[in-house]
């Protein structure tokens, strides 16, 4: 197992690095609180050499010929507390204390990073396994389901035996505002179907396929939904007597979109396309 994607070996290292600096922080406190009182110290043995030098400068005038204190004045003049940088020491904790969490912020940032690559990445997967397992489902054998219906053709009397087609991804009606929005474009149509792999827009807006764009909508279950697409093709007015309007296949959606959006078409009976071109019209 590798330590570095939370194994228990790497658990058992953090627990015993944060241990380590739980004491060494113990005893920061304990040596900085001793330091203190040595400083104290050594400010009052100052003030004590301070005092007994002066004493002796007052024998010294007082009594000219007092031999020892002319050799206790030579003894002490050089004689002085000892002194310690406490501050300084304290400065030198503070550095690296400071460059050890810079440290540990880089490390952190760069951790959040490669998360969020790594859950992009893995959206863009479960999105390309989702259509995968709709064509492989539409590549089974299924028994063939005729709707019959006749019309004219517009040459001359000759009628068209024209046959519903079923999709490979189930499509159902759903009238929703959508907010759909491209590097150019903004605006708000109305959604006339959905499948679990895309959307239908009805607009009298331009877009080409293959144009990215992002798109808002909210469910008639209340759940409101976010989504990067791709326009995947045009139909314009009157085009099979079907409003204008563009497919657009989903991208990145989140697990919980594609549930509510499976729900939703799980509970509706599935839209049948009446001509082999209106099949083909679809964002999947």
């Amino acid at each position: 197992m590798n330590e570095d994607q939370g194994t228990p070996a790497h658990s058992q290292r953090e627990l015993d690095l944060a241990r380590a600096e739980t004491a060494l922080s113990d005893e920061e406190a304990r040596i900085m609180t001793r330091a203190s009182d040595v400083v104290a110290q050594l400010s009052e043995l100052s003030q004590t050499l301070d005092a007994f030098r002066s004493a002796i400068a007052q024998v010294q005038v007082d009594q000219p010929r007092n031999a020892e204190a002319d050799n206790l004045m030579r003894e002490f003049a050089g004689v002085h507390a000892p002194a310690i940088d406490a501050d300084g020491h304290l400065d030198r904790t503070l550095v690296v204390r400071e460059d050890a969490l810079r440290a540990r912020r880089w490390v952190v940032d760069s951790l959040r990073k490669d998360l969020e690559r790594v859950e992009r990445a893995a959206a863009d997967v479960k999105t390309e396994v989702m259509l995968g397992e709709q064509r492989l489902r539409a590549s089974q054998p299924q028994p063939p389901k005729r709707f019959p219906k006749t019309r004219r053709h517009s040459s001359g009397n000759a009628l068209l035996n024209v046959q519903r087609v079923a999709r490979a991804a189930p499509r159902v009606r759903m009238e929703a505002d959508i907010t759909m929005t491209s590097a150019s474009n903004f605006f708000t149509g109305t959604s006339a179907n959905i499948s679990h792999g895309g959307v239908f827009v009805a607009t009298n807006q331009q877009f080409k396929p293959g144009t990215i764009v992002k798109l808002a909508f909210r469910l008639p279950s209340g759940r409101a939904v976010e989504s990067d697409g791709v326009v995947r093709w045009v139909r314009s007015a009157g085009i099979h007597q079907q409003p204008a309007g563009v497919g657009v296949s989903f991208r990145n959606l989140d697990s919980k979109a594609v549930e509510a959006i499976q729900e939703f078409i799980d509970k509706r009976d599935p839209i049948h396309f009446i001509s082999s071109q209106a099949a083909a019209d679809t964002p999947m």
